[in-house]
């Protein structure tokens, strides 16, 4: 088995543990603590819904590449971000739950399909294969409770969609590199975009005010800000 397929395999786990974390920081705040269970049930019907669709359909000619399995797990991180952060739990809870269990568990399902074809294609290296899926969701748990304080759970989102998209470029080869880096491209800019806030320099409001009160300056009567003499 080559390299390559073990690199992948340890991106998308890193992926799935970082977005796990990632929506167990965005359920406790959307949705209430109380809530924050449903991320493990939504992580485990991934996991398992990924596995049948593997036995389902692995044994197709016709059946998707490695490539865009990763490609869709990096997609559905993003949807996921979109649509966990745009439906106001205020207006229809139920709904609002149900939407994002199901957007929740698509990145897990096409990281399990990954995991479970690679065993099913190559039951002599389980062993390995296994102990470079644990490596890589270890990695990416640490990193996650690392750089959470800093990116937030939006910025999470985007680092799990940007290390799916590399597992597909590891995968596939320069054929996909441009489609790949595009995805990686949008990926970085919705976290930056819907954690910009957070990640924004603090200023005081304080600093502002006392501009008005610093000697010598006044403030213009068209309201276009300040004039010193």
């Amino acid at each position: 088995m080559p390299l390559s397929r073990y690199a992948c395999i340890a991106l998308v786990s890193a992926a799935a543990l970082l977005f796990q974390v990632a929506q167990t920081r965005l359920f406790s705040s959307s949705y209430g603590y109380h809530l924050t269970y449903l991320v493990i049930s939504v992580s485990l019907l991934g996991v398992g819904s990924g596995a049948t669709l593997s036995g389902v359909f692995d044994r197709r000619s016709r059946r998707p590449s490695l490539s865009a399995l990763a490609l869709a797990a990096a997609a559905s991180a993003l949807a996921a971000l979109f649509l966990e952060t745009h439906i106001d739990p205020g207006v229809a809870l139920p709904a609002a739950i149900l939407v994002a269990y199901v957007a929740g568990a698509l990145p897990f399902v096409f990281a399990s399909w990954i995991v479970v074809r690679s065993l099913r294609e190559a039951p002599s290296r389980a062993g390995r294969l296994y102990s470079v899926d644990l490596a890589g969701a270890a990695a990416g748990s640490l990193f996650a409770f690392a750089a959470l304080p800093s990116l937030g759970a939006p910025g999470l989102y985007g680092v799990s969609a940007c290390l799916s998209a590399l597992a597909a470029v590891v995968i596939a080869g320069p054929r996909l590199r441009p489609v790949v880096g595009v995805v990686s491209a949008f990926a970085l800019t919705v976290a930056l975009t819907l954690n910009g806030d957070a990640m924004a320099p603090r200023t005081s409001g304080r600093g502002v005010v006392s501009q008005f009160h610093r000697p010598g300056v006044r403030r213009s009567t068209t309201g276009r800000g300040l004039h010193a003499p």
